[in-house]
């Protein structure tokens, strides 16, 4: 059986955000969660690294 819904039908049916249980059985298995956890600190190094000539290192 095929559908053939509009915008408008898959927007008033449709889930927008994953289930609880979906979001949790993904952080186990991705980098993505610790990542945005260390984001901050990355920026912050590379912030530093750009005030910082390469010749002085």
């Amino acid at each position: 059986m095929k559908y053939n819904r509009s915008i408008q039908e898959l927007e008033n049916h449709a889930i927008f955000w994953w289930p609880d249980h979906l979001n949790q059985q993904n952080a186990s298995i991705s980098i993505v969660p610790e990542l945005l956890k260390t984001q901050d600190d990355f920026l912050k190094i590379i912030s530093l690294s750009k005030k910082i000539p390469l010749s002085s290192i």
